[in-house]
């Protein structure tokens, strides 16, 4: 400005004045001034001047500089985009496809330009655009940034995006998606592997129980003292062990020509269990073998229920190389026709531990029964005898009521064993013990107290009762015939002394002392003949 005024006020000076030769060589005294003044202004425009294009230089640097700024950082977040796994969309409320971001292709499905400007509903599928597009109004309503999860398939691959939705202007949404398809697979394999690690859990779960089911019955097969208390244990623990099948446990008699059952359970009262049958009708006595029925298959077993109406296992009981019985499982279940590995294991393992437990028990009372018991006679041995007697008087001493004792002896035994030999003597005692054992009753005890002596313990009998009791068994005795080797022995007689408590002992020993003194008189006055005890040999405590 300063420079426009000073060029006006030179021209104004040389129009009215002349030549600027004139007026430099003959200069008059107010030009003079004009001409400092003139200096002075044009000095300060040039300074004016100078200082502006510094200013000028200045700014324009600074803005090179924050030029170069921004283009640095816009590489850097195209860059970033670039090489981001988001892609960030903008999208109106009518779910159209406004802007993409980045261009890199790899992130899409499809090009740019072939997204923009279409709806959301040319894209996924009708369920899904719904949803996604209801979420649209949602964000754009509430003014907030909402997460959503969708699916695309692409040819033959089902992709899965995760989408941050974010409020951008009145009628636009941000969208920032990702592919996690990766993430969703790892998830998927997590959830398999959690449901593997639960499901062996429950297995392993199942298992223990089953274990300490198994081990308990185990447990309580080894505390059972009669058979009753092993078919009790094996019912209950049946129950337990197979809830979902039903089953019968059948036992072989002393004979083996019966099967029957002493243990069932799971049946409806509705349906007809075989209680007994021949071993010649099921093929698992017969051959040893496990028998199992399923689908389609008819049990070959005339024991199991229902046929082919479910899937049915037989199992032989085997122990010390011995089939015992039979084990039966069928399920309960009428639509499934098949038995699991693990449970047709369960059920040998239960089926193997069964047989092990009778025969046990059996055993035990073979060893039991040899242990107190004759074996020439089948009579119970003396120290049977002993074991008993103090039981049964304790039980008479408390409920006041008498215990009769007969001892028996053979009369002129040992004149049979001279004249038909010992073999004849073993037969006629056999034949003795066979005939008191059916002229006895439940609870009476019948023994062998040594030689040819015996003894019957007669619990709850009065001196009254004994007697008539021992001239029955005289009576009776004379219409026994003993043969040996085709022989007749000839008539066998008895000589008995009968003796009671508390009459004639406060003990159990007194009173077959007593009866054995009576016995000793029965013999002393003839033989074949019947002697009381006598009161005064009773002894006190």
């Amino acid at each position: 400005m300063l420079f426009l005024f000073a060029d006006i006020l030179i021209d104004v000076y040389w129009f009215h004045e002349g030549t600027l030769l004139t007026q430099l060589l003959h200069p008059e005294p107010y030009e003079i001034y004009v001409r400092s003044f003139i200096i002075v202004i044009i000095l300060i425009n040039t300074i004016y001047a100078q200082f502006i294009s510094n200013r000028l230089n200045s700014v324009n640097s600074q803005l090179n500089i924050e030029l170069t700024e921004r283009l640095r950082i816009e590489a850097k977040l195209r860059a970033l985009f670039a090489s981001m796994h988001d892609v960030v969309l903008e999208i109106d409320r009518q779910g159209v496809y406004q802007s993409i971001a980045p261009t890199n292709t790899d992130l899409l499905y499809k090009l740019p330009e072939e997204l923009l400007g279409k709806n959301i509903r040319d894209v996924f599928p009708p369920e899904e655009a719904e949803t996604l597009l209801s979420t649209v109004q949602k964000v754009l309503g509430a003014q907030q940034t909402l997460k959503v999860e969708y699916k695309l398939t692409i040819g033959e691959n089902l992709l899965w995006f995760e989408a941050f939705i974010s409020y951008m202007t009145e009628d636009s949404t941000l969208w920032v998606a990702r592919d996690v398809t990766d993430r969703k697979s790892t998830e998927a394999a997590l959830l398999d592997a959690s449901k593997t690690i639960t499901r062996n859990m429950s297995e392993l779960e199942q298992q223990n129980i089953v274990m300490s089911l198994l081990n308990r019955m185990v447990e309580s097969y080894q505390a059972c003292i009669t058979i009753e208390e092993i078919y009790a244990v094996a019912e209950q623990s049946c129950t337990l062990l197979f809830p979902e099948q039903a089953g019968t446990l059948f036992r072989l008699n002393p004979s083996q020509d019966i099967s029957e059952v002493v243990v069932a359970w799971g049946f409806s009262s509705t349906q007809n269990i075989l209680t007994a049958f021949s071993p010649n009708d099921c093929p698992v006595l017969q051959s040893g073998q496990t028998h199992l029925a399923e689908g389609e298959q008819t049990s070959h077993c005339h024991h199991s229920v229902d046929g082919r109406a479910t899937a049915h296992l037989c199992i032989p009981l085997i122990a010390h190389g011995e089939t015992v019985g039979v084990l039966s499982l069928q399920n309960e279940d009428k639509s499934d026709l098949h038995m699991t590995p693990a449970k047709q294991q369960l059920a040998r393992t239960v089926a193997d531990t069964t047989a092990l437990a009778l025969a046990n028990l059996d055993l035990r009372e073979t060893l039991r029964q040899q242990a107190i018991r004759d074996p020439l006679t089948g009579l119970f041995n003396r120290r049977y005898l002993e074991e008993t007697l103090e039981r049964e008087v304790q039980r008479a001493k408390r409920n006041h009521q008498p215990v009769g004792i007969i001892m028996i002896d053979i009369d002129f035994f040992k004149r049979i064993n001279d004249n038909y030999g010992h073999k004849a003597g073993d037969t006629v005692l056999r034949e003795l013990g066979g005939f008191l054992l059916t002229h006895v009753r439940r609870e009476d005890i019948a023994c062998r107290f040594g030689g040819e002596e015996f003894i019957l313990i007669l619990p709850g009998a009065t001196l009254l009762t004994t007697r008539t009791r021992a001239e029955l068994l005289q009576d009776r005795l004379k219409r026994l015939q003993i043969q040996h080797n085709g022989q007749q022995l000839g008539g066998v007689t008895l000589s008995l002394g009968v003796a009671v408590y508390p009459d004639h002992g406060t003990t159990g020993m007194a009173v077959i002392h007593s009866a054995d003194m009576a016995l000793y008189r029965a013999k002393q006055s003839g033989r074949n003949r019947i002697e009381l005890g006598r009161e005064e040999q009773v002894e006190t405590d």
